[in-house]
């Protein structure tokens, strides 16, 4: 009789251990980070007609400045958290130094005025607002792409979170080698990494 409780005890533990081993190996390395439905669409704190009216704005300005110099068709910033811009990676400038002091010489905005030069800043912060901080312009198509919702940890799933937003009027511009349209409204189009697993929350 002991030895046959002994059995069902060993039986017991051996299977506790098999639904430990199943759960830390299929259950937790299913598990992917924290993603907000929020990345999965295009989500604004202002208007989506807002947004579009202020990227056409800002492409008329992108149009008037220098391009990048290792590509002459782009024209690229990034603001930062602390609402520094690098305008097409040269210059690292403080808003509020373009705001105060209008006459500094910024070469990247020389071809605009000074009242072109603030509704820059403007628009830019603006953007960054609803979660917009990275630009490229594409001069020959009249293309923007916008890095959406800022990916503030590195992690393995880097590719599968990031997003970019284009304000283009025609999704035949969108390299489908590259990218897969995952929401759409207007003129905007959210994209995804191609092979980029999609999912909300903290589960597939």
């Amino acid at each position: 009789m002991k030895t046959r409780n002994k059995i069902i005890l060993i039986l017991i533990i051996s299977l506790i251990f098999l639904l430990l081993f199943y759960f830390f190996f299929h259950v937790l390395r299913n598990k992917y980070p924290y993603n907000p439905k929020e990345r999965n669409k295009i989500v604004f704190k202002n208007s989506n007609a807002d947004v579009q009216d202020s990227l056409s704005s800002l492409m008329i300005l992108l149009n008037k400045m220098p391009v990048d110099k290792y590509n002459n068709n782009l024209v690229e910033f990034y603001i930062g958290d602390s609402n520094e811009i690098s305008i097409n990676y040269s210059e690292t400038l403080k808003t509020d130094s373009f705001l105060i002091k209008k006459y500094f010489s910024i070469k990247e905005l020389e071809p605009l005025n000074i009242e072109e030069q603030n509704r820059f800043i403007n628009l830019v912060l603006y953007l960054k607002s609803n979660y917009l901080f990275k630009c490229e312009f594409y001069k020959n198509i009249n293309q923007i792409e916008y890095c959406y919702r800022e990916i503030k940890i590195n992690n393995d799933y880097q590719d599968d979170l990031f997003r970019i937003i284009m304000f283009s009027h025609s999704c035949n511009y969108i390299d489908n080698n590259l990218y897969k349209i995952i929401d759409k409204k207007g003129n905007l189009f959210l994209c995804a990494i191609k092979d980029a697993k999609i999912w909300e929350g903290n589960n597939k």
